[in-house]
């Protein structure tokens, strides 16, 4: 008997071997998740990626923003307000592409779990090769 099942992808991302790195971020995102954010605090989030990763761990952030995007603006005008960098032309211009693929896919949405956080991490991960993606396309069995 022969089975044919869909394409499945799956993606392992790389860790720190050391469980002290792993208790760093731990310990690293409670105090992010139970930190009250000042407007000079957030300005200071050096990226875009960041920025995002805060919002999504901190309900301090999600309490006091209507969604992510509000938080961003609002990060990228405290930088601007202090004369900070929010990236490179480039790197706008792909976050950009990825808010249409995102808002454009329901697949998308439904694999990322609604976060748009976690998709424009993965696809960060995948340009500079911290994700691998393994692919299987066909299961036979024999009986």
């Amino acid at each position: 008997m022969r089975m044919n099942q869909p394409l499945k992808t799956a993606a392992a991302v790389s860790a720190p071997v050391n469980s002290a790195a792993l208790d760093l971020v731990r310990e690293t995102q409670e105090r992010l998740a139970a930190k009250v954010w000042t407007d000079l605090e957030i300005s200071r989030i050096p990226d875009l990626s960041l920025a995002r990763f805060a919002f999504e761990i901190s309900p301090a952030l999600r309490s006091k923003y209507s969604s992510e995007e509000s938080f961003v603006d609002s990060w990228m005008s405290q930088r601007r307000l202090r004369g900070l960098g929010t990236g490179t032309q480039a790197e706008v211009a792909q976050d950009e592409e990825l808010k249409r693929e995102w808002r454009t896919s329901p697949a998308l949405r439904a694999e990322f779990r609604d976060s748009f956080a976690s998709y424009s991490a993965f696809r960060r991960a995948e340009r500079r090769g911290g994700v691998r993606i393994v692919r299987s396309s066909v299961v036979s069995c024999k009986q």
